[in-house]
């Protein structure tokens, strides 16, 4: 008996199934049309497949919009919880895409606390903050002077500013206590731990 070995990549199956891909992508967009039309006709005459696809509807959006609310990480402090971008930006009454927008142009200064994929976490000192200088501004304030108040802000609060990596803001960071209010009976904390 031949000993192939444990992860052994034939190509010949990657061929198959890229090809059997390719077919019904090629397919859906033959009959795209038709099949959009007839799911239409179905949800208006068939009360109960409309039903169907309201409650998956509805269960989809509830899931996105409550999201992991809040994270927990093993710090040399203890455990640091911090919370999700939706998070933050409900507590600075603001969307998700406006606290992105503000990063890219820079007017709201990076979070120190993004992990390896990318993903990025805030404390709820760093959302009070936002909310002072927002509230303080009497004037519609540059982005250079907003974003400096917010860093003042940050560094008064305690929040490491300017790190590279998760793991050194942890380091510098002792934590806060996350209210239950903010955490909820349907939010969920996932615990990480390093090494």
């Amino acid at each position: 008996m031949a000993d192939i070995g444990v992860g052994t990549e034939t190509h010949g199956d990657d061929d198959a199934v890229a090809k059997r891909r390719a077919y019904f992508k090629d397919w859906y967009g033959r009959n795209r049309e038709d099949i959009s039309r007839r799911r239409r006709e179905r949800y208006v005459s068939d009360s109960e497949y409309r039903k169907k696809i309201k409650d998956r509807s509805s269960r989809a959006s509830h899931g996105r919009r409550m999201g992991r609310r809040v994270r927990c990480f093993h710090g040399p402090h203890g455990d640091v919880c911090l919370i999700s971008i939706r998070c933050f930006a409900d507590m600075i009454g603001r969307g998700i895409q406006t606290i992105r927008r503000w990063h890219r142009s820079g007017a709201l200064p990076p979070t120190p606390f993004i992990t390896d994929t990318g993903i990025a976490y805030y404390t709820p000192a760093m959302a009070k903050v936002v909310v002072g200088v927002l509230g303080a501004a009497e004037y519609r304030q540059s982005h250079e002077e907003f974003r400096r108040k917010v860093e003042d802000g940050w560094r008064a609060a305690e929040i490491p500013v300017g790190v590279e990596t998760l793991e050194e803001a942890l380091k510098m960071y002792r934590g806060e206590e996350i209210p239950e209010s903010m955490i909820g009976p349907n939010a969920c904390c996932i615990c990480h731990q390093d090494g």
